[in-house]
């Protein structure tokens, strides 16, 4: 359990307003709530969130985190926050003491071979002895740890409990998926990545994002979100890739096989068998 002073206290809210209360549990659904829950109260594409507070209240939430209009309670505390998802991974992240910051955390990103790199990347890291989970397409790769398949990159919630129980059993290295889509509603926005990889970028999940600027606007922002001594790896073949490596702060390892720069196979050779080449 940890106190809600604590897990909102990033979130710009006068402390002064927030009592002194225990919380055992997060959950953005208010069938899931158990008593003694923080019920973070979310608009997505077929429900909101908002329209179940009261349903949350009954059945034990100890506080709301919402951003609709301030509804009144004489039962819990209820905070309105203007970017909720936001909220929810600082949220997140803070109830379950930073996982992220516990272990080293390789993101992949791009419209194609997101899943083939990031079984590469955990390959190549259990060959050299580390003990590597995977979280994406495929749902969590751990030996000894099981969760139900949800979204390539799982909510905020699920995500950081994930990293809790992986840090727990002595997972030193977490290979992650990571979406456009979670890029662009915060799931890994606290989320603490020591090397992010871009592999390309093509137009695509324009149904969501509308243009192609802000897919590749969304791509972006996981290597804006890396800190100082973090590292990106990308592709500079691709167009948006090479754009993206100038504007970059942190250290850029680039990969190329038409400009023959940073890393890159002088031969390579693909079968049944594998990927083979120097």
């Amino acid at each position: 359990m940890k106190s809600l002073n604590k897990i909102l206290k990033n979130l710009g809210l006068n402390n002064s307003e927030i009592p002194k209360v225990l919380v055992s549990g997060l959950s953005t659904n208010s069938k899931n709530i158990q008593k003694g829950d923080l019920f973070i109260a979310i608009k997505g594409n077929k429900e909101n969130g908002n329209s179940f507070i009261t349903e949350a209240i009954i059945s034990g939430a100890v506080a709301v985190i919402t951003d609709s209009s301030f509804i009144k309670s004489n039962k819990v505390p209820i905070f309105k926050i203007q970017n909720i998802r936001k909220a929810l991974s600082t949220i997140a992240s803070e109830f379950y003491d930073h996982p992220s910051k516990k272990m080293t955390l390789v993101g992949i990103t791009g419209t194609n071979g997101k899943t083939t790199t990031a079984c590469l990347v955990k390959s190549i890291l259990e060959k050299a002895k580390y003990k590597v989970a995977l979280i994406g397409t495929l749902g969590l790769v751990a030996k000894g740890v099981k969760y139900q398949k949800t979204l390539t990159t799982p909510d905020p919630i699920t995500l950081n409990k994930i990293l809790y129980d992986l840090h727990a059993r002595s997972f030193s290295h977490v290979v992650i998926e990571v979406s456009s889509h979670a890029i662009d509603q915060y799931r890994v926005n606290d989320i603490n990545f020591k090397v992010a990889a871009l592999t390309n970028i093509t137009p695509e999940h324009l149904d969501y994002h509308k243009t192609f600027k802000n897919y590749k606007n969304a791509k972006a922002k996981l290597f804006q979100l890396l800190t100082e001594g973090s590292k990106a790896i990308i592709n500079i073949d691709d167009e948006f890739g090479k754009i993206l490596s100038k504007k970059l702060l942190i250290e850029v390892l680039p990969f190329s096989r038409k400009f023959k720069k940073g890393t890159y196979f002088k031969n390579i050779k693909f079968s049944t068998l594998g990927i083979a080449g120097l």
